[in-house]
């Protein structure tokens, strides 16, 4: 009996435990509660609402003065009905397009809105509908954040906590998204003005899906725009996937827009056939809308499916060789200020500088950079550069 009354009397006791046990994880978890409540609700009082300021308030650059002030395309909608159809709705993309503004902002966000929302195999969603925010530093544009996009609209802060100094900054705008609205957020107190214009080589470059940026990680990667920060350039891309065909209206397109260098990057989505029918007509057109300014002929990649594929191979040597012969012709005839670049060296020996066999990724566009800058440099005066 007495053991029984002392088997009951510690299990009450252990009972009491549990329950006191209980009782304070409960009270430290509504404390817990608590503290997370303030701390929520002490963030939603620090973080104050941005004030959105109109991009085309800001300066817009990487598409023609010609163009109307609205919208971001990339070739004036009255001469859509002049170009193939595809030509046409792939210059309403904003790649190579960029905005440059001065704020003294701890937080930068960003509101756009991209017509008819999608997404690539080969690209990811930032390259190809998001934002990427560099900032002046020492001289140089360096990488700040990006915006990754939520849909149609997206608002999204890209950075807080900036040092607060008045900086100059620069946003590259989406490879293959069409941009109807952008909205640049800062603090309600802080200052953002548009940058102002300087003094900078202009570079057209007109060719194909690897101009428009496939597939960069995100759009400040695409190597016309590694060559803006690189050269201290403004860089038109006009670029247009599956296309770059050189249709004469196109000569006549690129050719209004006042440039230092044009760049011919068209190869890899023409065969031997259209690079010997199109070619010297393109060019002569050019020529004659441009008389003096240097023509640089780029060759096609070598794809990596060719190591492979037979008749990739094949077809990639007669590009090339059609080119290199259509060049010389050109040459021959006494045309001048015209520069050729080979494929030799573009994407590196390791056979690791493509998502696909084909595109290229951020290190095939880091690679193919640093031949083009050294051949740019070499073709234009060296006043040219900062």
């Amino acid at each position: 009996m007495q053991k029984n009354r002392s088997i009951n009397t510690v299990q009450k006791t252990s009972s009491l435990a549990a329950a006191l046990c209980d009782m304070r994880l409960l009270f430290i978890l509504a404390a817990l509660s608590l503290m997370s409540l303030k701390a929520s609700s002490q963030s939603t009082v620090t973080q104050k609402p941005l004030r959105y300021v109109d991009a085309h308030a800001l300066l817009i650059t990487g598409r023609s003065a010609k163009l109307p002030a609205a919208g971001y395309n990339r070739i004036d909608s009255n001469l859509r009905s002049e170009i193939p159809a595809r030509v046409a709705e792939l210059s309403k993309n904003t790649a190579g397009v960029q905005v440059d503004f001065i704020t003294n902002s701890k937080t930068i966000g960003f509101k756009w809105t991209i017509d008819n929302y999608s997404i690539l195999p080969n690209m990811t969603p930032i390259a190809k509908n998001g934002l990427d925010l560099y900032g002046l530093n020492h001289g140089r544009f360096q990488f700040v954040a990006t915006a990754a996009p939520s849909g149609e609209h997206s608002t999204k802060v890209a950075i807080h906590h900036l040092d607060g100094q008045m900086r100059h900054y620069r946003v590259y705008l989406p490879l293959y998204g069409s941009l109807t609205e952008l909205y640049v957020g800062v603090d309600s107190g802080a200052l953002i003005k548009a940058a102002g214009p300087t003094h900078q080589p202009k570079i057209v470059i007109y060719g194909t899906s690897i101009t428009q940026g496939a597939s960069a990680s995100r759009p400040g990667l695409a190597y016309p725009a590694i060559l803006s920060r690189h050269l201290a350039a403004t860089v038109y891309n006009m670029g247009f996937s599956g296309s770059g065909k050189m249709e004469l209206k196109m000569a006549d397109i690129i050719g209004q827009m006042p440039a230092d260098l044009y760049i011919l990057d068209c190869v890899p989505n023409m065969t031997a056939e259209l690079i010997d029918q199109r070619v010297i007509p393109f060019v002569q057109r050019l020529r004659k809308i441009r008389p003096s300014t240097p023509i640089l002929f780029m060759e096609s990649p070598v794809r990596e499916t060719s190591y492979w594929d037979q008749e990739v191979q094949r077809r990639v040597a007669t590009q090339n060789k059609a080119i290199m012969q259509a060049f010389r012709s050109l040459q021959a005839s006494g045309m001048q200020n015209i520069y050729y670049q080979d494929a030799a060296g573009f994407t590196g020996q390791d056979h690791e500088a493509t998502i696909d066999g084909t595109h290229l990724t951020d290190v095939g566009f880091s690679r193919l950079t640093t031949i083009l800058e050294k051949k740019i440099k070499s073709i234009l005066p060296p006043g040219c550069f900062r």
